[in-house]
C-alpha cells in the first residue's frame, strides 16, 4: 500500500516540473516527464542517498531564491505588499479561518490544525522519504534537531508560496492568460512560469533561475521518492525472496542510538 501511494505521489510530483519545462521549451508534456524522470534516476543511481541530500540542499536554495525574486518583482510592479493584500481582499482571495470547534464548518482553525497535524505526523513518522533522510545522521539527537529545524523553513516556504499566489492573482486580475483570446498557456498550473517569463525577461539569467527554482521544488521530492521506492523494494521484496542475493540499496543506515 505504501509503495502504491508513493508511486502515485511521484507521478503527481513529476507533473509540476514537466509543465514548467513544456512552457519554456518546445518539448511536449510526455517528453518533459521522461526527461525529468531519467535525470532524477540517473543521479540517484550514481550517488545514492548522499546525492539526494546534497541535491536537496542546492535545490532548496534555488527554491527560496525563485520565490524571493517573484515577490520582489511583484512588489515593484504592484506597489508593495499592502496594495497586493488590498487587491486580493477585494477579489475575495483572502479567507481567514474561523475559530470554531464545529467539525462541519468548511474552513476553521480546528480543521486546519487537525489536517496539519495528520499530514505532518504521516510525513515525519510514517514516510520512508523523510525517515530515510533522518536515519543518515550520526545519532538520534541530531535527527531530532534536524526535524525541528525543518519546521520554520517549511512554514516560511508555504507562506512565501501563498504570497506568490496573491502576487500572480493581482498581476493578472484584469487579463487572465488562461482565458485570453491568444491563450498563451493551456493550464492554470502554468501561471507561475508564464509570470516569470513575462515579467522577468528584462533581467538576464533571472527567468532561468526562477524556472530552476520551480524544478527544484519537485525534483528534490522526486529524487527522494525514487530512492525510497528503491530501498523499500530491495529490503522488503527482493531480499526475502532471494536471501543470498546481494542487493545494493541506495541509502546508508549510519544512525546509532
Amino acid at each position: 500500500m505504501s509503495l502504491s501511494l508513493q508511486l502515485l505521489f511521484t507521478a503527481a510530483t513529476l507533473y509540476a516540473p514537466a509543465l514548467a519545462l513544456s512552457t519554456v521549451t518546445n518539448l511536449s508534456m510526455k517528453m518533459s516527464v521522461i526527461v525529468i524522470g531519467v535525470v532524477c534516476t540517473f543521479y540517484c543511481t550514481l550517488g545514492g542517498m548522499k546525492a539526494v541530500l546534497w541535491a536537496d540542499v542546492f535545490q532548496a536554495i534555488l527554491m527560496f531564491a525563485a520565490l524571493f525574486a517573484i515577490i520582489i518583482k511583484g512588489f515593484l510592479l504592484l506597489g508593495g505588499i499592502g496594495n497586493i493584500f488590498k487587491i486580493a481582499n477585494e477579489g475575495g482571495r483572502l479567507i481567514i479561518p474561523r475559530f470554531s470547534l464545529d467539525p462541519e464548518v468548511q474552513y476553521s482553525m480546528f480543521n486546519v490544525f487537525a489536517q496539519g497535524m495528520t499530514i505532518t505526523m504521516s510525513l515525519y513518522a510514517g514516510s520512508q522519504v523523510q525517515v530515510q533522510r533522518l536515519r543518515t545522521l550520526k545519532n538520534l539527537n541530531k535527527s531530532k534537531l534536524a526535524a525541528f529545524l525543518s519546521i520554520p523553513m517549511l512554514v516560511s516556504y508555504h507562506l512565501l508560496c501563498c504570497l506568490c499566489g496573491l502576487i500572480i492573482y493581482a498581476y493578472f486580475r484584469f487579463c487572465d492568460p488562461l482565458t485570453s483570446p491568444n491563450s498563451p498557456i493551456q493550464a492554470a498550473d502554468q501561471l507561475m512560469p508564464y509570470f516569470i517569463t513575462t515579467t522577468l525577461s528584462d533581467l538576464p539569467g533571472l527567468p532561468g533561475l526562477c524556472i530552476c527554482g520551480i524544478f527544484s521544488a519537485s525534483l528534490s521530492t522526486v529524487s527522494s521518492s525514487i530512492n525510497s521506492l528503491t530501498s523499500a523494494t530491495s529490503e522488503d521484496f527482493l531480499k526475502p525472496i532471494f536471501p543470498s542475493l546481494k542487493v545494493t540499496v541506495f541509502h546508508n543506515k549510519i544512525i546509532s542510538k
